[in-house]
């Protein structure tokens, strides 16, 4: 199982459960568009105690697949899918993230700390 690549989890093919798919290759794309508004209600605050710089809204899709063997043909056929979106902030110099995502196999969503990768 671990000898080659996986997909699934929270780096790779996130609506999927952890390392779901595994095997010798593998291919993956993703592409994310960011933005930052420049309107941060909480930028300011007095009140609060924690001091949050910005936050930031992501929309994702990702792809990908895993095979026995590099074949091209092999590796494009099929692939898994999701899409989704992330609201973020960086609060007290920690990234917050809460994600939602959407495959074949259902949703997925995670509340963390941090950058997984």
């Amino acid at each position: 199982m671990w000898e080659g690549a996986r997909l699934g989890g929270f780096t790779r093919i996130r609506a999927y459960d952890m390392n779901r798919f595994s095997d010798k290759a593998a291919v993956y794309a993703t592409a994310e568009y960011r933005l930052i508004p420049e309107l941060n209600p909480m930028h300011d605050q007095k009140w609060s105690p924690v001091h949050i710089d910005w936050f930031q809204m992501v929309l994702f899709a990702e792809a990908g697949r895993v095979a026995p063997e590099y074949n091209l043909v092999t590796l494009t056929k099929d692939l898994k899918y999701d899409v989704g979106f992330s609201l973020r902030a960086l609060a007290a110099n920690l990234p917050v993230r809460f994600e939602m995502k959407f495959g074949d196999e259902g949703s997925n969503m995670w509340v963390m700390l941090k950058q997984p990768f």
